[in-house]
């Protein structure tokens, strides 16, 4: 049962955990159940790649108004709450 287990967990580059793994054993009928199969890939070290999913939070096409630079980068005011700014910054790490 380990060989089968090892050799679907490296078949799957490394991605699937106990639930893929147990539904293609399933699908080769070899019944287990999750918890076993679960203590068995920890007794073989066999841990899963979690892979990021990126998910692109922004729309540039759109045709909502787009406001005008006004401070054109120049951030030092002649007096307080003259000039206010913001900045949201995205990472794609």
């Amino acid at each position: 049962m380990e060989q089968w287990i090892r050799r679907i967990f490296l078949d799957s580059r490394r991605l699937y955990g106990s639930r893929k793994i147990k539904e293609v054993l399933e699908q080769q009928d070899f019944h287990v159940s999750g918890k076993t199969l679960s203590r068995i890939m920890k007794e073989l070290e066999l841990r899963s790649r979690t892979v990021k999913k990126n998910k692109a939070t922004t729309n540039s096409k759109h045709h909502l108004p787009v406001y005008d630079n006004v401070l054109d980068r120049e951030f030092k005011a002649e007096a307080p709450n003259r000039k206010w700014v913001a900045d949201i910054t995205y990472t794609s790490i």
